[in-house]
């Protein structure tokens, strides 16, 4: 509880052998890892399964990352699953720096629900994953659902973050680093609890795929219920594609929200809820990456701008749909630039009615949009353009019914 490990700690075997039962590793004070490695992404200091593609842990693994004992700082990653080998049953990752005990916890590296594999060899968990963050001050500490690199999960992936205590995270992404999550995976969710305080959240991985079994296909979406979050992702970060991302605002406030990926690749198909909250903008689309048909739906909550499209992304079909909510300005396409080919505005669709300041067909300051179709419903909206703000709108279409 208050040594020093400058190698690795595996709770399974090393290059063979089989564990059948559970592996528990319970680390309540100490130093893992060279606090004088460059990098520290780079070092792997715990993996809850063993050494080897022929190891095994039939049972349960459970690594718990806790400061009851004394302060602990971790220079490096720290893994749920095996390197190289196998994991039969489910894996629990917990981390609770508890904010009644004067103790710290450090992480320098990642967190991995998964394991690592290499070129040629998965690490697999057969069972599913869960990720409990409650309690922890780690603002440059990065959490992963999925594995670092090539990961086979068989089960679900579930990360939890702010359940009961306040909870600082830099990024949390319910998929891998550079491993994709395919239909093997049955489900990939990411709740933010009413004490999360997270800078980054995608649902996605950071260089990553995220596949889905098809545009109806729910099994894949990240929740804000309740905390607060700078950037919530329905997609990857750097790259991947991403067949369908759902996200649900259901409490809590947000300065972004994202139905696509951040920086590169691209999203097929984006489902952004909106039931309650408060929003600075949604982008139905990515922030500089494309999308192909984006989604986003109100109900309710307090936003402050919607777009259609992305940040600085395109988009061939945009959709908002409002049936609730307070909103500042509602843009049919897209923000600082991207083109959106088409764009679908409708107001007061439902029994809710929304109130909306202003509403536009299509872009904010760049970008093109070819063809936005603006619906106005009833009363609640203040002004309504046809085209864009500071941007070009090839042809205009504004049907206004009701009061």
């Amino acid at each position: 509880t208050n040594g020093s490990i400058d190698g690795t700690i595996y709770g399974g075997s090393n290059i063979l052998g089989t564990i059948s039962g559970s592996s528990l590793i319970d680390i309540s004070g100490g130093q893992l890892g060279n606090s004088s490695a460059t990098d520290y992404t780079s070092v792997d200091t715990v993996f809850g399964g063993g050494l080897g593609q022929s190891t095994n842990v039939q049972g349960r693994v459970l690594l718990n990352i806790k400061d009851t004992n004394n302060n602990l700082n971790i220079y490096g990653n720290a893994y749920g699953g095996s390197s190289l080998g196998t994991i039969t049953g489910d894996v629990e990752v917990n981390i609770q720096d508890n904010p009644s005990i004067a103790n710290i916890i450090s992480i320098s590296g990642y967190v991995f629900g998964g394991g690592k594999g290499n070129n040629t060899t998965a690490a697999t968990v057969a069972g599913d994953i869960t990720v409990n963050v409650d309690g922890s001050n780690l603002p440059n500490c990065s959490v992963f659902g999925g594995s670092n690199i090539n990961g086979t999960i068989n089960g679900k992936i579930v990360v939890n973050v702010g359940k009961k205590y306040t909870s600082t995270l830099y990024t949390v992404y319910g998929g891998g680093n550079q491993d994709d999550i395919n239909t093997v995976t049955p489900e990939v969710k990411v709740y933010l609890l009413p004490n999360a305080n997270v800078t980054n959240a995608f649902n996605g991985g950071k260089a990553a795929d995220l596949i889905s079994a098809g545009e109806n296909d729910t099994s894949r979406a990240i929740y804000l219920q309740g905390g607060t979050v700078q950037n919530i992702y329905g997609g990857s970060d750097s790259s991947g594609t991403v067949t369908v991302s759902n996200v649900y605002i259901e409490s809590g406030n947000a300065t972004n929200v994202y139905g696509g990926n951040n920086l590169g690749g691209t999203t097929t198909t984006t489902k952004v809820s909106i039931t309650d909250g408060i929003i600075g903008n949604i982008y139905g689309g990515g922030n500089q990456a494309v999308s192909t048909t984006t989604n986003v739906t109100t109900t309710g909550g307090i936003i402050t701008n919607i777009f259609g499209g992305g940040n600085n992304a395109g988009v061939t079909t945009a959709n908002v749909t409002t049936n609730g909510g307070n909103i500042g300005t509602i843009f049919g396409g897209s923000n600082a630039s991207g083109d959106v080919t088409e764009s679908f505005v409708t107001t007061n669709d439902g029994a809710i009615a929304s109130t909306i300041d202003t509403v536009y067909g299509g872009n904010n300051q760049g970008g093109t949009t070819t063809t936005p179709i603006v619906t106005i419903n009833g009363g609640g909206v203040g002004t309504v353009y046809g085209g864009g703000n500071q941007a070009v709108t090839n042809v205009t279409n504004v049907y206004i019914y009701g009061d």
